[in-house]
């Protein structure tokens, strides 16, 4: 038989386990609460837009929101939620540019805190984006990457865009974007650029192929078109030019010499009339880096005449 002495120490074990089950359970099981994190850019400051999971240690989703302009979010996690070691999961545009478990709720309130905002792995990239001549132009920048992020935007006056770029932290994906800029419909520029977490430049230059064009229309003999020469005291109508640009619209001119600024690189046709008649049915031509320096000449089928009597 049990003495007495062994009796009341198993009795104190079972009153020391009954009180560590409740501990246990006044942990993991709670009542209902709210929680705010406070969610900022790598480089940037306040995160919006951005999605927010908090998953028990069984994977299950105890709660979600959506960070505001201030990059804050309020989580509301229902009465009887096991909350022990926590996992917290941002989603921004679709990647997952944060995972981490913690110990406890408080240890992510912490963490995301107002005056310790976490800091998640989307960049602020300003692109300055200028023509062959390093002038501004505000042109249609996309990137689209490999982890599914895509992007599509305008240039202000200045050529100037930012952009927030998400990186993702899952292991076999890659970051990987495809930066594309158009200009007039037509594809000036295009690189593909790896980023690697924590060594993401701020601003990023891209010099497009954009030139200013110079087009001379000669007669034959290498005069400028018009000639002033006179009939009834009225000058003759000048060339008639139609210059199909690479996206296709066409655009009339009435003058020997032109110049367009801004062009983007392509083949150009150009067309000459004089007096209505076709005298240069068609001619093709390269705007490139290495050709845009020097105008185009245009050689028509004019001739002068001499008419002895």
């Amino acid at each position: 038989m049990k003495t007495m002495e062994e009796k009341h120490l198993v009795l104190l074990c079972l009153a020391m386990l009954v009180i560590l089950i409740l501990t246990i359970n006044s942990v993991s099981l709670i009542q209902a609460v709210e929680i705010e994190l406070t969610i900022y850019t790598a480089n940037d400051g306040p995160l919006k837009g951005a999605k927010v999971f908090l998953y028990n240690e069984t994977g299950e989703l105890i709660g979600s929101g959506v960070t505001n302009s201030k990059g804050k979010v309020s989580i509301n996690i229902e009465e009887g939620e096991n909350v022990v070691k926590p996992t917290l999961k941002v989603y921004y545009m679709g990647v997952l540019v944060f995972s981490e478990s913690f110990s406890s709720l408080i240890d992510i309130t912490s963490t995301a805190s107002p005056t310790n905002p976490l800091e998640v792995n989307v960049y602020s990239i300003t692109f300055n984006i200028t023509d062959y001549k390093e002038r501004s132009l505000p042109a249609e920048l996309s990137i689209d990457g490999s982890n599914g992020f895509s992007f599509s935007g305008e240039a202000n006056e200045s050529g100037v865009l930012r952009v927030l770029i998400p990186l993702s932290v899952e292991e076999d994906q890659e970051n990987s974007f495809t930066i594309k800029v158009k200009w007039q419909g037509i594809e000036v520029y295009s690189d593909t650029r790896n980023f690697i977490i924590g060594e993401v430049p701020s601003s990023i230059s891209i010099k497009c192929e954009v030139f200013p064009l110079s087009i001379k229309v000669y007669d034959f003999t290498y005069r400028y078109l018009p000639h002033q020469y006179f009939l009834d005291e009225t000058s003759l109508k000048g060339a008639k030019i139609q210059l199909t640009h690479p996206n296709g619209t066409i655009i009339t001119f009435t003058n020997s010499s032109i110049y367009l600024d801004k062009m983007p690189k392509g083949i150009y046709f150009v067309k000459v009339l004089w007096w209505d008649s076709v005298v240069l049915k068609e001619e093709k031509f390269w705007l490139l880096p290495e050709t845009y320096l020097e105008p185009v000449k245009i050689l028509c089928k004019v001739y002068e005449v001499t008419l002895r009597f």
